[in-house]
């Protein structure tokens, strides 16, 4: 009883509905900032940057450490293009994708691991045979 009187008074009352709802895009803080900047989402280019890098044996750390150098040495380097969170992601995010990367891509990527694997797989096939 309560809702129809509400909507006869603002006029607003349109299939049923008891009022109407306009969005509008204007934020009352700046976008550009840096610390807006550092909340923009990771771009899919981003992810398949670090995982080349994954690929080439880097960890989550070497990764992000080598990206950053990556940015500052580029010919358009800033600070705000540090801060530039689609183009340069947090480390939980680079962590996420590293996580995710290995369910993947199982086993040792490089180094000695890989070495032990093989020697423990042929020791394996000559007790075998």
């Amino acid at each position: 009883m309560f809702l129809p009187l509400i909507a006869r008074l603002s006029g607003s009352l349109q299939d049923g509905l008891p009022g109407v709802v306009e969005l509008k895009n204007i934020h009352n803080h700046s976008l550009t900032t840096a610390t807006a900047l550092l909340h923009l989402p990771p771009t899919p280019e981003s992810r398949q940057l670090f995982e080349g890098y994954f690929s080439n044996g880097m960890s989550v750390s070497q990764a992000v450490r080598y990206h950053k150098t990556v940015l500052e040495r580029s010919s358009d380097a800033s600070e705000m293009l540090l801060v530039d969170g689609s183009l340069n992601p947090k480390y939980s995010a680079v962590r996420w994708w590293y996580d995710k990367w290995r369910q993947r891509n199982p086993g040792p990527q490089t180094g000695t691991a890989v070495l032990e694997v093989r020697t423990f797989l042929c020791s394996f096939q000559s007790v075998l045979q």
